[in-house]
């Protein structure tokens, strides 16, 4: 079983929209994306939005009110990133954006509709290690502070267990951050949010979409 955000939700038609990134046949929902025809058969679970015990799947918690939101990405979460900001372009008073999204080249980013006052930051990737370019965004937008003393961090292998660790949406807060991408970049980035800048760990939320040179079971 794999995870995916649903892109489009056409319930009347009984129909989703999921956008895959393809990198070839390295493991069994790429391979299935690669071959996949028109009447093909898959398997979907999903959450209900009208059930109040089917909580799974909602990452995108900001805090009510919240006034400033950074949205950190490489192309695998680029269909959640496209779903929040039209989610936050529909409202009539959003809070203010910055979105760093990493890309393979300058030919891969693409138009997404947003809040006008949005910053959207394409980083291409070129020959540079994957997610590098969003660690070295994020660090340079959001400098280190001498005189706070960050949370404590549990230190987690990315290597042997998934880094998934969501925001408390009963937390107040002028900031949220929303991380997804390669698992090391995502570790490097909570490392620095948390422990360098000493941001709150409940107002941000950090999911390591997949890891450089392993395959999920």
């Amino acid at each position: 079983m794999r995870t995916y955000t649903l892109r489009q939700l056409r319930a009347a038609q009984g129909e989703v929209d999921v956008d895959f990134v393809l990198h070839g046949e390295t493991g069994p929902a790429s391979r299935w994306a690669v071959h996949a025809q028109p009447g093909d058969r898959v398997v979907l679970l999903a959450p209900d939005a009208d059930c109040a015990e089917s909580s799974e799947g909602w990452e995108w918690k900001p805090p009510a009110g919240v006034g400033q939101v950074l949205l950190v990405a490489d192309e695998t979460a680029l269909p959640a990133v496209a779903g929040i900001l039209e989610e936050l372009a529909a409202q009539i008073a959003p809070p203010r954006v910055l979105a760093l999204l990493e890309v393979a080249d300058e030919g891969h980013a693409i138009a997404l509709k947003a809040p006008p006052a949005a910053e959207l930051v394409w980083l291409p990737r070129g020959q540079a290690a994957y997610g590098q370019a969003l660690v070295e965004a994020v660090q340079a937008r959001l400098a280190a502070s001498p005189i706070v003393a960050g949370d404590a961090l549990d230190e987690i292998d990315v290597d042997a267990q998934i880094l998934w660790e969501q925001s408390d949406a009963g937390v107040a807060g002028p900031f949220y951050a929303w991380v997804a991408g390669e698992a090391g970049a995502v570790m490097a980035i909570r490392r620095h949010l948390v422990r360098d800048c000493g941001l709150d760990r409940r107002a941000l939320t950090f999911m390591g979409y997949w890891r450089q040179g392993r395959v999920l079971d």
